[in-house]
């Protein structure tokens, strides 16, 4: 799995501040997209075991709310993410 970017201080994708992960590879393909490039699912960086613990270290202070809309690996790393990170996440 590839992601683009990783803001620690997100105020612009949902309310309040929080974590946002950038996930690579879309298949919708919209007419207007204004992120093309961000299709291909080898755009970016690989998602490695680091990539992973920053992520998590990031989310730490309880800044919850995760959206995954990209296909794969995105589920297993929710799942870690809840585990680890989210004490009042609903299922």
């Amino acid at each position: 799995m590839y992601y683009g970017e990783i803001k620690n201080f997100d105020i612009a994708n949902g309310e309040g501040v929080r974590v946002s992960l950038f996930v690579s590879g879309c298949t919708h393909h919209c007419k207007n997209c204004f992120n093309r490039e961000t299709w291909r699912f080898d755009f970016g960086k690989p998602f490695t075991a680091e990539t992973e613990e920053l992520l998590l270290a990031a989310l730490a202070p309880g800044y919850i709310g995760t959206q995954f809309w990209n296909q794969g690996r995105t589920q297993e790393i929710k799942e870690r993410i809840r585990r680890r990170c989210c004490r009042f996440c609903a299922a």
